[in-house]
Order: structure tokens, then C-alpha cells, then sequence
């Protein structure tokens, strides 16, 4: 499995209360977005002339230069599109969560959307993204799409520096049926401490039979009161009804990606339909290790996995679900 290099080469904890200058001093960009406080007249360049959204910070970036945007504590009602490359957008370490990135309520795509092209570097941390609109699909609007039509195998001229890195951000549907964190062809990612809850689908996989998500490592996730599934593969982004959750054997090799210590409950209302479903009878180095379960399913079963997908260590709830596709 790849090992994904932070953007800025690993040397930046966005935890500690020195970042700023610490991502300065490796010279990225910087620009400061406040709700309360800013003005898309200013520069974004200091704390005391921040601009006031998250869409114009993105704007006044130079492409595949990085830049850091540092996001007060607030809701910002944006559909945002990142269309640079090397842009993180992080909220404040010391209360992460308290900047909420929702929705416009009218763009037909992602809270956050990551388009073809743009993924290199593209990190998000200490946020909490949601939406209120009906999606129609859960793959139509979720919180956070993050998509590419390369990837590390195919040869692709950027396929080297493909990357992508979460850390502490919250996928929430706020009682809208919505998938959380949809990866169509995404690659070489780390995803870290982020938790998923409220939605119908927590992270879906999906691609084309060539392009499918690979070299993918999830560290720490949290899944509850999800409805469907907090692990899924999906056909697509079909406009009604539900996407399917398929078998990946269709789409050929899903290989490398890896979940480690994750967390499956519920609390309280309708357990989830199925914690994972995930089946291929051509999927490789696909591993869950340590996982915990809080309670079993209301139905189908905890885990719908090929026959060669490894589990690593279980707490004893539903044990007998786990069940080979």
C-alpha cells in the first residue's frame, strides 16, 4: 500500500496552536475566511482582513501553489468547489467541528466538491461538513465528493502526486438521505479520526472499471446512526432512487485499501441495514482490522464481504453476521 505524504511534507500538526506559522515558514499561501468578520472585498491575507467565504479563499489561490485556508468557527451556506490543486482547508484544532460547511441550496452537486484534476493535495481537517437539501440521490449531493479519472496504477501524468488527507471532520446528514463521503476513482488517501453519522450511506466506493479507489488508508473512523450502510459500493450517480450496492466483482480489482480500528454503533433509533457491504470475488489487500461493533444490525448482516477480504480482530456483537458474499 502507498504511504501518502502530507501536503506539507509532514512537518505540520494542524493540532498544535503554532501551525500558522509553521505552514508560512514552509512557504505555502495562506488566507483567513470568517463569516462574522470578513469581506470578499479583502485580501484574505491577515487575520484582520479575512474574506467572508470559503469559495472566493479558493479563488484567489494559485493553482498547484499551497495554500493553507484557515476557516473560522461558523456555518458557511456554500457549495464549494475546489479547482486548484495543493489546497487544504482547515477549521480551528481547538474546537474542531465548530466550522460547519453546509450547503447553498441550490447547486446541483457536493457540500465539497473535488473535481477531476484537482485532487492533488487536497486536505481537509477540523470541520464538520453536512447539507440540508434534498438530494434526490444520496451520490446526487453528498457532503464531500472527491473525484479523479486517474489513478496511481494507470500511468497518468499527475498519477504520482495524486493524494488526499482528512483528519477530524465530521460527515453528518442531518436527517437527510445523503451519502457522506463519496470517492468516484479517488486514490492514494489517508483518512483520519473523521466520524460519520446521520447519513444513509457513510463512505461509498465508486469508479469505472478501470478507475476505481486504490491505496486508500482509513485510521480511527466512527460510524453511527447511519441507515443503509457505513461502508458501500455503489453503481453510480443515477438521478432516482437509491443506488445500488453492488458487487464489485463487475468492476474488477479493488485492491489496497485499509481500515484500521474502526467503530460500528448505533444510538439509539434504527440500526444500520449493514454496517459494510463490500463484495468482490476479485478484491485484494482489501483489509478491517480491529473492528468494534457496539450492537448487531436490524437486518441483513454486520459485514457483507468477499471471501478473500481479511478481518483482523472483532468485538463479539454479531459475531455470526459476518458472512462471505
Amino acid at each position: 500500500m502507498a504511504r501518502v505524504q502530507f501536503p506539507l511534507g509532514g512537518n505540520v500538526s494542524f493540532g498544535s496552536r503554532d501551525w500558522i506559522p509553521s505552514v508560512t515558514s514552509q512557504g505555502a499561501d495562506l488566507y483567513i475566511v470568517s463569516k462574522d468578520r470578513g469581506s470578499n472585498d479583502n485580501d484574505g491575507k491577515a487575520l484582520d482582513t479575512p474574506v467572508r467565504t470559503i469559495q472566493k479563499a479558493i479563488d484567489l489561490a494559485t493553482d498547484n501553489r499551497l495554500t493553507v485556508i484557515r476557516v473560522e468557527p461558523g456555518e458557511y451556506a456554500e457549495a464549494v468547489n475546489v479547482n486548484k490543486r495543493r489546497i487544504a482547508i482547515v477549521g480551528d484544532s481547538r474546537n474542531a467541528g465548530s466550522t460547519v460547511i453546509g450547503h447553498d441550496g441550490v447547486t446541483a452537486r457536493a457540500s465539497l466538491y473535488v473535481g477531476d484534476g484537482f485532487l492533488n493535495g487536497f486536505a481537509l481537517a477540523n470541520v464538520s461538513v453536512t447539507t440540508a437539501i434534498a438530494a434526490g440521490t444520496e451520490l446526487a449531493r453528498p457532503c464531500v465528493h472527491l473525484v479523479t479519472n486517474d489513478t496511481a496504477t494507470t500511468g497518468g501524468a499527475e498519477s504520482p502526486d495524486f493524494h488526499f488527507y482528512m483528519e477530524n471532520v465530521n460527515f453528518a446528514g442531518d436527517g437527510v438521505a445523503i451519502a457522506g463521503l463519496f470517492l468516484e476513482g479517488a486514490t492514494l488517501g489517508v483518512i483520519r479520526t473523521c466520524s460519520f453519522n446521520g447519513l444513509d450511506l457513510g463512505i461509498v466506493f465508486g469508479g469505472s472499471l478501470s478507475n476505481f479507489p486504490a491505496d486508500i488508508e482509513v485510521y480511527n473512523p466512527i460510524f453511527y446512526n447511519n441507515v443503509r450502510a457505513d461502508v458501500a459500493s455503489a453503481t453510480g450517480n443515477a438521478v432516482g432512487g437509491h443506488p445500488t450496492l453492488m458487487n464489485l466483482a463487475s468492476i474488477g480489482e479493488l485492491s489496497g485499501i485499509l481500515f484500521d480500528h474502526p467503530y460500528f454503533m448505533d444510538v439509539g433509533g434504527t440500526p444500520v441495514t449493514n454496517y459494510i457491504n463490500v463484495e468482490s470475488s476479485s478484491a485484494i489487500n482489501v483489509m478491517f482490522s480491529d473492528c468494534r461493533f457496539a450492537r448487531d444490525v436490524a437486518d441483513g448482516t454486520l459485514l457483507q464481504l468477499a471471501t478473500n477480504i481479511v478481518v483482523l480482530g472483532h468485538s463479539p456483537a454479531g459475531l455470526e453476521s459476518i458472512v462471505a458474499a
